[in-house]
């Protein structure tokens, strides 16, 4: 039987998120290592580069695996003894929404395009995370698509709930 890895974790994430899970257990490998790497970047995994200490390590931990030597020898903290400079998240501030930012929002909900239905559809094309609905629809061809993909999805979503409950 053939899987595809990648879609495996996104699906996991996703399940655990939908959930309302906070840890999802996810078998480890070089490229999910990557790809959690990634996502801590763009502020989806939030605390994992502020804990000290071996960076593989927490991230096997993470997955449910063990490092099999005491030291890993390729992230700082192993090569060096010492920890990474600290790190304050998030590392660059986030914009408050403008009254221009929540007239966009109650504008694309009145439109009541069927693939943005939800709060979490919408919030999704804003943070600029397309969806074969969304693509279909040419909908990623929007000025509003990605509009706040530098905000972390749970602020646009909180700021979208609110609005769709104005909206009612």
């Amino acid at each position: 039987m053939l899987t595809d890895p990648i879609a495996d974790y996104l699906t996991r994430i996703r399940n655990a998120l939908g959930s309302g899970h906070d840890e999802v257990e996810i078998p480890a490998s070089r490229l999910k290592l990557e790809m959690s790497r990634i996502l801590k970047e763009q502020g989806y995994i939030l605390d994992f580069a502020s804990q000290p200490g071996c960076i593989t390590r927490r991230l096997l931990d993470y997955f449910g695996e063990s490092l099999a030597d005491e030291n890993c020898g390729h992230c700082h903290f192993c090569r060096t003894g010492a920890p990474d400079a600290t790190i304050t998240l998030p590392a660059t501030p986030i914009p408050l929404f403008t009254d221009d930012d929540v007239e966009e929002i109650r504008g694309l909900i009145f439109e009541e395009h069927p693939s943005l239905a939800s709060p979490r559809q919408l919030t999704r094309f804003l943070c600029g995370l397309a969806s074969p609905a969304t693509t279909r629809a040419k909908l990623t061809r929007r000025p509003e698509f990605g509009r706040f993909s530098t905000t972390p999805f749970r602020t646009v979503q909180s700021r979208v709930e609110a609005c769709w409950e104005e909206v009612g």
